[in-house]
């Protein structure tokens, strides 16, 4: 019998969705701690459904979670965040930051300005079947993809475009798995701390979109529950849980 604690890997040489795959094992799924891993993805996406460019050689997985409590499911995108930035900042020279709610960007010197690109991205979304509630952290990080379609260059990069080597991807998986465990257990306040020390929004003038409108504001922090918190022109505050930025 499988121990709780014990991580059950599904490999696919190529796939159209590791995070709709996880769907499907997640609704009947009562351990969690699975990890569906392809090396390719047909059909990836990301936060609204955009498609998410998954080439042999970037590293694609989505990890099947237990059962957890309201309280840290609503920081579980922080954690995933925490753990990819930590990761690809150990494992490659790149200094990767946190743009929430789903990106994470790298300086890239690829042109005449220096600027953050996408170096990876991450995807939770919640499942409830009828013999279980788990959640699913998706994550998609741009190692080794060595070129990119013409519209998507002058946002996206890779840990192997900016440092000029490979890097191992079962390394940076069995990192990041360490890494989110670790985090997993620690209480709201630490993973809030942990997270701001590489999120660059706070301080920063943004674009939010509220009610469908783009409205102006300014990024003050981060609430307990993981709200962002922005000050708009009139001062008023507004606190989000779910949305898009834009940076100005």
């Amino acid at each position: 019998m499988r121990n709780s604690n014990q991580i059950c890997f599904l490999f696919y040489p190529k796939i159209g969705s590791t995070n709709l795959k996880a769907k499907e094992i997640a609704k009947n799924n009562l351990h969690g701690w699975t990890v569906v891993l392809a090396n390719s993805q047909s059909k990836g996406y990301g936060k609204g459904k955009r498609f998410w460019f998954s080439p042999a050689g970037g590293l694609y997985f989505s990890l099947i979670l237990p059962k957890i409590s309201v309280k840290k499911l609503q920081l579980l995108p922080f954690v995933t965040a925490i753990a990819v930035v930590k990761t690809i900042r150990e494992k490659s020279s790149l200094k990767a930051v946190i743009k929430w709610p789903n990106d994470i960007l790298a300086p890239s010197y690829f042109q005449k300005k220096p600027a953050f690109k996408k170096v990876a991205g991450i995807l939770v979304e919640n499942i409830v079947g009828e013999k279980s509630r788990t959640s699913i952290a998706g994550v998609g990080i741009n190692t080794n993809i060595k070129s990119f379609p013409k519209y998507l260059s002058p946002e996206a990069t890779s840990v192997v475009k900016e440092q000029g080597k490979n890097v191992d991807n079962k390394e940076i998986l069995s990192l990041f798995l360490k890494l989110f465990r670790e985090f997993l257990k620690k209480n709201n306040r630490e993973i809030l701390k942990e997270y701001k020390k590489y999120e660059i929004l706070i301080g920063r003038k943004i674009r939010a979109v509220v009610q469908n409108k783009k409205v102006p504001g300014t990024v003050l922090d981060f609430d307990k529950d993981g709200a962002i918190m922005i000050k708009l022109k009139e001062d008023k505050i507004i606190k989000i849980l779910e949305g898009s930025l834009e940076l100005t």
